[in-house]
């Protein structure tokens, strides 16, 4: 139990001993690295703030097509369980004294909003 009395539970551990944030793990992706692809956005054109954009969406392509169906299931999966996760920590932040099936319910309620 948390000092202010809500259990801590996996997805939502306090940040501080007094703080009602909560700290979430981040899932690790094995995503190849695009990083020393990253150029420096032009100033000079009028679409300089897209610039840079087309070659990483590019990059990212080819990344995802070099991969099998599996791993870019197992991406989508992650990328789903964090959203899960990050969402009920909000909740669960919002209305303390929610339950863990509490919290789940008004999860669902909202994606149904």
């Amino acid at each position: 139990m948390t000092e202010d009395g809500r259990p801590e539970t996996a997805a939502c551990k306090p940040a501080t001993a007094n703080s009602r944030l909560c700290r979430v793990a981040l899932p690790r992706l094995d995503i190849p690295s695009i990083a020393g692809n990253i150029r420096p956005m032009s100033t000079g054109s009028a679409n300089s703030t897209n610039d840079h954009v087309e070659p990483l969406n590019q990059q990212q392509i080819r990344i995802y097509r070099h991969m099998t169906g599996e791993q870019r299931l197992r991406i989508g999966f992650e990328i789903t369980d964090f959203v899960t996760r990050f969402a009920l920590a909000g909740i669960r932040y919002r209305h303390p004294e929610a339950s863990d099936a509490e919290a789940r319910r008004l999860l669902r309620k909202s994606y149904r909003a």
